[in-house]
């Protein structure tokens, strides 16, 4: 079988460690099997592989998260704030909007789909009077 990737060569039949980078932080998921392609190096592997190569991916990006931030700091500040999952996320989401706002507001730029969106969020009363975003208010 052609490399379904650049289709310059034969896939060749393999077992081999796969460097994995997530973050600038790098791994080798060892002994997976695949058909690799020795001009791309692209891997075609079984769905039973896949999974677990994906799941081995998704463990090593929780562990280079939990580095960068302490979950256990995050689950107290959600509990000092009474916040579920729901609304820690909604108030992220609210504090990088602002963010946002102001830096494309320094630009003279409001891109039309995020205009959009907080005037969605306004209609839903999700921005409250006073919010920078609520062009009623300014």
């Amino acid at each position: 079988m052609k490399c379904p990737n650049c289709g310059a060569a034969t896939l060749v039949p393999d077992t081999r460690d796969l460097p994995y980078t997530y973050k600038d932080e790098t791994t080798l998921l060892p002994a997976v099997t695949a058909d690799w392609c020795p001009a791309c190096g692209e891997a075609v592997m079984a769905m039973d592989e896949s999974q677990r190569v994906s799941q081995a991916m998704l463990e090593f990006n929780k562990q280079v998260n939990a580095g960068l931030v302490d979950p256990d700091f995050i689950g107290t500040v959600k509990r000092k704030l009474q916040l579920d999952q729901r609304e820690a996320e909604l108030a992220a989401l609210k504090q990088a909007g602002h963010a946002l706002n102001e830096q494309l507001a320094s630009r003279g730029v409001e891109p039309e789909a995020i205009v959009a969106e907080f005037e969605q969020a306004r209609k839903a009363g999700r921005l409250q009077p006073g919010d920078p975003h609520d062009k009623k208010t300014r």
